[in-house]
């Protein structure tokens, strides 16, 4: 197993609320950093309906070979659903 930055992300959704989102997994604190970075680049100047945002501080988390993988196969880090570790 390998260690990598696990950061937790909330929904929020108008007229629904908040719910778990999933987690993003990072090489490192700045893949983090620009992965947070990028995603809101994406986001329209007013507030959408529904979108996700981190909640908390992110975590060193050991994780298996097949998410190291996916990680390392990507720019800045991976978005999963469930927990993979």
């Amino acid at each position: 197993m390998t260690t990598m930055v696990v950061q937790e992300w909330l929904e929020s959704e108008l007229g629904w609320g908040t719910e778990h989102d999933g987690w993003s997994v990072h090489k490192t604190s700045e893949d983090l950093k620009t992965y947070v970075a990028r995603y809101w680049q994406t986001m329209p100047d007013k507030t959408p309906s529904i979108y996700s945002r981190p909640v908390g501080s992110p975590e060193l988390v050991e994780v298996p070979q097949t998410l190291v993988d996916r990680v390392e196969a990507s720019d800045y880090g991976v978005r999963v659903y469930k927990k993979e570790w």
